[in-house]
């Protein structure tokens, strides 16, 4: 069995020029008493090619994005020195669906050009563009921008009560 690679408009293999593209807009609520972001609603717009099964294209893109937002708000594991300052896990926090937000997803199934290969694998796609989505919209509910991951509510709490005259 032979198999070429896909290959870049140079002719030469590339993997990922396949390119699947995201982007992702958020809203969040910030409490101003204890700098805790609820993330309300976010809106993904998605351009992967051919959609074969819908429900598992929208549930992919959505469970990515819940990763995604663990990620950027939640999960850290703190080291010092090369060694883990935690000694189990029970206080690396994930999201539940209880934290899971309402999610609308629109896909642009259309391809550019003569691409020879309509369908696309979507893979963890929903979370590549949900760090920035949630950081531009913590910025925009409170003047602060973030520059650290996980944004932690007590870093935030402290940035805003800095801002304050």
């Amino acid at each position: 069995m032979h198999f070429d690679l896909p290959t870049g408009p140079d002719a030469t293999p590339r993997g990922r020029y396949l390119q699947l593209l995201i982007a992702s807009v958020a809203r969040v609520a910030v409490d101003r008493l204890t700098g805790r972001v609820r993330v309300m609603q976010l809106h993904h717009i998605t351009a992967g090619g051919k959609v074969i099964h819908p429900p598992s294209y929208r549930g992919q893109i959505e469970g990515a994005a819940v990763m995604g937002m663990g990620m950027a708000l939640l999960e850290d594991v703190p080291m010092q020195d090369g060694q883990f300052l935690l000694d189990n896990l029970d206080a690396y926090l994930i999201p539940t669906m209880a934290d899971a937000p309402e999610q609308r997803v629109d896909v642009i199934e259309r391809i550019l050009g003569d691409d020879s290969y309509p369908v696309r694998g979507i893979g963890e796609l929903g979370i590549e563009a949900i760090s920035p989505a949630l950081t531009a919209a913590i910025e925009n509910a409170t003047g602060v921008r973030a520059d650290k991951l996980p944004v932690r509510p007590t870093t935030l709490l402290t940035a805003m009560q800095e801002q304050q005259p």
